[in-house]
């Protein structure tokens, strides 16, 4: 039965302690104010608590990630852009699916004739758009589906499949035809083959090729924005008779693409910032404290007070730099026994936090409100391991927005409140 009320004491303060935020920004001396102030009628249990307060002496280590350039880190899905400035190298690519219907629409007596793309800018963003006064700025390559995190293996010398020049059709817009003939062509072909190979399907096994991918860079300087989703037409004509002559009917195709980018801090820059607490949405840097909390465990180990019943980082302040956009970013991150720098691992770690605890908080413009980040849930994994060192991980988030977001984080405090309820009834 310990355990029920330690579980039920849990929910009560939980839901005091998170939804009380003028009494959170003070901060009693001790967890028993706190809990005493809550209707005795739901809870009569008698100086069964006590509040653990650590400084940012905690604080071990500060710095962030990427530690490296070119090291996978800046990937968007949903975004597109290319081009460069003095901080950061941006590359796009797109992605286009055949669908069923799309791949209908097309036979073998279809005669193709070329592929062209269409690529809408997005204006009025603080990194200015790049307008093309030539055909010169940006670049178009064939890539695979498997390469697309990884395009800087396009060197300049490779042949383009098409250079974007402007379109003018009274909005900013830029547009190619594929000038790599026997890439246009697969494109076609692929179309056709997967009609062929869907058609001649019996079951859900068929394994039908369906995808291909471009990736788009920048020649110029400066950084532009486009719609996250292209337009591929594929202009073919089909002979016909017409009035005892033979005629041709021209016809062309659009299919939507799907857009990502990757975004490459330059050598120098990764240098400057690795050493600082610093989370930045455009490149997915991200900020790392590595924390003591051996002080926490001992308080457990020799006192009475043997459960965790609640624990939060605090931050009082941070610079927080939002130019160009009206929102404020928001903010995603855990709490791990290890340090984790492989982008891919800590891709998995985010996505597993989001699903685990979902940790998102919204901040308010300016940055000078307080900032509380739970980790209880965190810590409960580690009740039996109680390690010396972990590790907090910061990350910001933005949803349509195109302007600069970056946070420098301050060096953070921890709170902690402890109950003797449930103390050695673990396995009840």
């Amino acid at each position: 039965m310990r355990i029920n009320k330690i579980i039920i004491v849990a929910v009560l303060f939980s839901l005091y302690l998170y939804t009380d935020c003028s009494k959170l920004d003070q901060y009693t001396d001790t967890g028993t104010e706190i809990v005493e102030s809550i209707n005795p009628m739901l809870i009569d249990f008698d100086k069964k608590f006590r509040s653990v307060n650590l400084d940012s002496h905690i604080v071990a280590e500060r710095f962030s990630l990427p530690d490296s350039a070119m090291s996978g880190f800046g990937r968007h899905t949903g975004y597109l852009a290319a081009g460069s400035d003095e901080v950061v190298i941006v590359y796009g690519y797109t992605q286009f699916t055949i669908t069923r219907s799309f791949a209908g629409k097309f036979d073998s007596a279809d005669i193709f004739d070329s592929v062209t793309l269409f690529f809408d800018t997005i204006a009025d963003t603080i990194y200015k758009s790049v307008i093309a006064d030539s055909g010169e700025v940006f670049r178009l390559y064939g890539c695979t589906k498997e390469n697309r995190y990884a395009l800087s293996v396009l060197g300049s010398t490779d042949k383009p499949a098409g250079i974007l020049v402007r379109v003018e059709e009274g909005k900013p817009r830029f547009g190619t035809a594929l000038l790599d003939s026997s890439l246009a062509d697969s494109v076609f072909r692929m179309c056709r083959g997967y009609k062929k190979c869907v058609d001649s399907c019996t079951d859900d096994t068929c394994r039908c090729d369906s995808v291909f991918v471009f990736s788009l860079f920048g020649s110029g300087k400066g950084i532009t924005f486009f719609g996250p989703e292209p337009l591929m037409v594929i202009h073919s004509h089909r002979k016909k008779i017409i009035d005892g002559k033979d005629s041709a009917v021209d016809r062309s195709d659009t299919l939507k693409g799907l857009s990502g980018m990757v975004v490459n801090e330059v050598d120098t820059v990764v240098a400057k910032l690795t050493p600082k607490s610093i989370s930045d949405w455009l490149t997915q840097r991200t900020a790392v404290f590595k924390i003591d909390m051996s002080e926490l465990w001992e308080e457990m180990l020799s006192s009475s007070f043997g459960e965790l019943l609640s624990a939060a980082f605090i931050f009082e302040r941070r610079h927080q730099t939002t130019e160009g956009i009206d929102s404020t970013p928001t903010v995603i991150y855990f709490l791990s026994e290890r340090l984790i720098s492989d982008v891919n691992d800590l891709e998995d770690e985010f996505e597993n936090a989001r699903k685990r605890y979902s940790p998102v908080v919204n901040l308010k413009a300016g940055g000078a409100d307080t900032l509380i980040l739970p980790v209880d849930y965190h810590l409960q994994n580690f009740m039996e391991e109680k390690y010396r060192y972990f590790y907090l991980y910061l990350r910001i988030t933005s949803i349509e927005q195109y302007g600069k977001q970056e946070i420098v984080w301050s060096l953070p405090r921890f709170k902690a409140v402890l109950t003797t309820i449930g103390n050695g009834n673990r396995s009840e």
